[in-house]
């Protein structure tokens, strides 16, 4: 064993940036945003109403409910799709807001 000097070796190297999910999760809670209003959506997600739109790591429970959701919804899409209906977590579970939320079911239009 050597103690003195230290060399740093690269063990692994980065194969991208930040993968395209994080940009279509970002690019869904924007819409999300602008579907139920800025209130709602602090209902929706108090921690982050007020901040920009956060990694999953910082969403309270409600939106990493229906983000859990959406993913599930993400990694099955393909351009055939139909139009995609998820239920808002409470307490947004009865909201209805333009045609895109009826009675808490959002509904998110291929």
């Amino acid at each position: 064993m050597h103690f003195g000097k230290t060399t740093q070796r690269v063990l692994t190297h980065k194969i991208g940036a930040k993968c395209g999910a994080v940009y279509i999760d970002g690019a869904f809670k924007s819409w999300l945003k602008k579907q139920i209003g800025d209130e709602n959506y602090k209902e929706l997600d108090p921690r982050n109403a007020s901040q920009k739109i956060s990694s999953h790591a910082m969403e309270g429970k409600q939106m990493r409910a229906l983000m859990k959701t959406f993913d599930d919804y993400k990694r099955k899409f393909c351009g055939d799709h139909r139009d995609i209906k998820m239920d808002l977590p409470e307490p947004l579970d009865d909201l209805t807001v333009g045609k895109q939320v009826l009675g808490g079911e959002l509904t998110i239009t291929n």
